[in-house]
């Protein structure tokens, strides 16, 4: 990627799964994505746990795995939520 010293800095001081830092022809940018603790709790099970409990949420309980992933994080308002849209 080419990143100087600083800019290694940068990405090293960033908070995780919060800041990003872009390289593109035009420029470099430390921002910040700001996402809620519900859409963290989406974008940031990466993990190959993660990925194996979705998918056996998805299998056991369909389009409802959503509503319990959710709660399996802590995020029961947003788990009820998501379950007021079924």
């Amino acid at each position: 990627m080419g990143l100087n010293a600083r800019q290694i800095e940068i990405v090293a001081m960033a908070t995780p799964k919060r800041q990003y830092y872009v390289v593109h022809p035009e420029g470099r940018r430390l921002f910040d994505l700001g996402l809620s603790a519900p859409e963290l709790a989406f974008v940031g099970a990466s993990g190959k746990e993660d990925i194996a409990r979705i998918r056996g949420l998805r299998r056991a309980l369909g389009d409802a795995w959503p509503a319990q992933w959710l709660r399996e994080r802590g995020q029961n308002q947003a788990a009820q939520l998501w379950e007021s849209y079924q």
